[in-house]
């Protein structure tokens, strides 16, 4: 589904399409504010997340595979046995870096919607034109531009 982006002054107004849904996101203050709005809202069409869970993941493994390694070695935990406490620490640390993942979120804004972002003004509103029409979408961005908003278009 392709959705349109469109950061308009909080007075301003677009008539939306018939089929095209619409998703307002809260005024914002300047740019981290919007990007800390679209993180927040975990909005799949805004946002990637599999990037930083899979870096959690990953990064757990290796950390806890060392601390597990550092332990057994010099402070004799498992009986000193590195074999076992090398596996162990790996998929301890999966876990735990994935669990971390989990409940903490790894969102962040699309490329585009960072490029967006960067021109928002205090009190700024973003809408979410959301359509499986995409020409529709293109003729409302058209729309948007003559207007002077600042919009992007994303699949």
């Amino acid at each position: 589904m392709s959705a349109l982006f469109v950061l308009l002054p909080a007075e301003a107004e677009l008539a939306p399409r018939a089929d095209a849904q619409l998703r307002r996101y809260p005024r914002a203050s300047d740019e981290r504010h919007l990007l800390s709005l679209l993180r927040d809202g975990r909005d799949r069409v805004a946002t990637r997340w599999w990037n930083g869970l899979v870096l959690a993941v990953v990064g757990g493994a290796v950390l806890g595979a060392i601390v597990n390694t550092v332990l057994a070695a010099a402070f004799d935990m498992l009986g000193g046995k590195v074999s076992l406490a090398l596996p162990l620490g790996f998929f301890l640390g999966a876990f735990l870096g994935g669990f971390t993942a989990a409940m903490t979120g790894t969102h962040v804004a699309r490329p585009e919607l960072r490029e967006l972002a960067r021109r928002t003004r205090e009190g700024d509103v973003l809408h979410q034109y959301s359509s499986p029409d995409r020409g529709a979408l293109q003729e409302l961005r058209r729309e948007c531009e003559a207007r002077g908003y600042a919009c992007v278009l994303v699949d």
